[in-house]
């Protein structure tokens, strides 16, 4: 597991459509996993952290999981999202995230990325 982040060239950013940005982090997404975790299972992190997740951890994603969709998230949400689903989408990639670098762990914040990288890319494993 990485103990620092690597930046990748190519981040996406500028002013873009946002299918275009939307494609932009997809590959970003994907050159990020092979470059960082070539060897992961995203199923496989769920599933322990499903076991070994410890409630405190869990408690403070939940309660930063509600406040997870500021007003911008508007714009970029499709009709009819079911946000009951996306919130649990959103915890099954924090926790998974947690264990896979136990390091940095959660931290505040991560939730608002991650929602946002839920409603641009097309499931939980991009994200």
């Amino acid at each position: 597991m990485p103990s620092s982040l690597t930046p990748l060239s190519g981040a996406p950013g500028g002013s873009h459509s946002c299918l275009d940005t939307t494609g932009r982090w997809r590959e970003y997404a994907l050159r990020w996993q092979q470059a960082h975790a070539p060897y992961s299972s995203y199923e496989q992190l769920v599933r322990c952290s499903e076991i070994e997740l410890g409630e405190q951890e869990r408690i403070s994603i939940r309660k930063d999981i509600s406040r997870s969709a500021p007003a911008f998230f508007k714009t970029i949400a499709p009709p009819g999202l079911d946000t009951a689903e996306h919130a649990a989408r959103l915890e099954r990639v924090l926790c998974a995230w947690v264990l896979y670098d136990p390091e940095t762990g959660y931290v505040q914040a991560m939730n608002l990325v991650s929602s946002t990288l839920l409603l641009l890319l097309e499931g939980d494993e991009e994200a």
